[in-house]
């Protein structure tokens, strides 16, 4: 039986797809520009963590990013370019103890979000065996996740914060670099060393011997770079719109998946408000079965939501079948708060 309410619902779910979309497009394209015209990148590793944090909601549930790679942020922001020597792998993430009312139902799980990754972060032991851990690293590399918040003058051990479901290493005087947080992005050289590879960039490099030897024609930041030197070159010589009909052609493919990604992207989020809106929870996703040849594998998922199954899906990727588990949680949700409210 069609209900009114749940159609409205469901068009304004429509239209704010549609509008993601086009925001995903438009900001793809400034990106695009953002790099042509010289604006410092973040390493893959380290914008694929900072995407994963972003999409687990520890932006939106506090979280301050701090450290080289928001200086990095902060230097697109005001037109500079650092010293490039300044960047390291370390993912710092400042949160206060106590969070602003406006926003009281804000929840993630930082630690399962890293998990999620599969990428092998684990959490770092501090000297204290009975204090938490308020770091995560990947063994063997560079790639450190550290949690810091503001510490009162005798304060020195780990503070929990259960809004991150994590622990934080107090640091003095951190309230005041995050008194008055601004929203930015981190531009991120993955999709550029990947347009640069389909045109088979490297072939065309002059390099040094050393690096050449090292397979430095393969590396994402070398790669990225140059496209960005070519990117520039063409603006340069050509102006401003051949240079943007350049680029449009040349990120068209990685828009159309970048669209259906946000696509994907919509239901997990649009669970996670629901859950901890109607619910003060956030709901983890179980792989339950996979079955199927290695070339046609098809996963199954449940969504846990307070240690109890609210939702399953299945399909040919991990992360087709939690987006349709979160799908069907949703319509579970709706019904059964349509019944609660009459």
């Amino acid at each position: 039986r069609r209900d009114p309410s749940l159609d409205a619902l469901a068009q304004r779910f429509t239209e704010g797809r549609a509008s993601l979309a086009e925001d995903q497009r438009n900001i793809e394209r400034l990106a695009a520009l953002l790099r042509a015209g010289g604006a410092l990148t973040t390493d893959a590793p380290s914008a694929r963590v900072l995407r994963a944090l972003a999409d687990a909601g520890v932006f939106h549930a506090g979280g301050v990013l701090v450290g080289t790679h928001s200086f990095i942020v902060l230097g697109n922001l005001l037109g500079v370019r650092w010293d490039t020597s300044l960047r390291t792998q370390d993912v710092d993430i400042a949160a206060d103890t106590t969070l602003d009312i406006a926003v009281p139902s804000a929840h993630a799980d930082l630690p399962s979000a890293l998990d999620s990754l599969q990428m092998g972060f684990l959490p770092v032991p501090g000297l204290d065996p009975e204090s938490p851990t308020t770091s995560f690293k990947v063994r063997g590399q560079g790639l450190r996740v550290d949690l810091l918040t503001p510490s009162a003058r005798t304060q020195s051990r780990p503070v929990r914060l259960p809004r991150l479901a994590a622990a934080a290493q107090p640091l003095r005087f951190l309230d005041y670099l995050i008194e008055s947080p601004i929203r930015a992005a981190v531009v991120n050289e993955t999709r550029l060393a990947k347009i640069a590879r389909d045109l088979s960039l490297g072939k065309y490099l002059l390099l040094g011997k050393g690096e050449d030897l090292t397979r430095g024609r393969e590396k994402s930041s070398i790669l990225s770079s140059s496209l960005e030197a070519l990117l520039a070159s063409i603006y340069l010589d050509a102006g401003f719109k051949k240079a943007f009909r350049v680029i449009s052609r040349l990120f068209a493919l990685p828009l159309e998946v970048a669209e259906k990604e946000s696509f994907y992207q919509d239901y997990k989020t649009k669970l996670q408000e629901l859950s901890q809106e109607a619910l003060r929870a956030t709901p983890r996703y179980v792989l339950a079965k996979q079955c199927g040849p290695a070339h046609a594998r098809v996963f199954g998922v449940k969504v846990q939501i307070q240690g109890k199954t609210a939702g399953a899906g299945a399909g040919r990727s991990k992360k087709e079948a939690e987006q349709r588990a979160a799908m069907r949680t949703i319509q579970i949700l709706y019904q059964s708060l349509k019944e609660k409210n009459g």
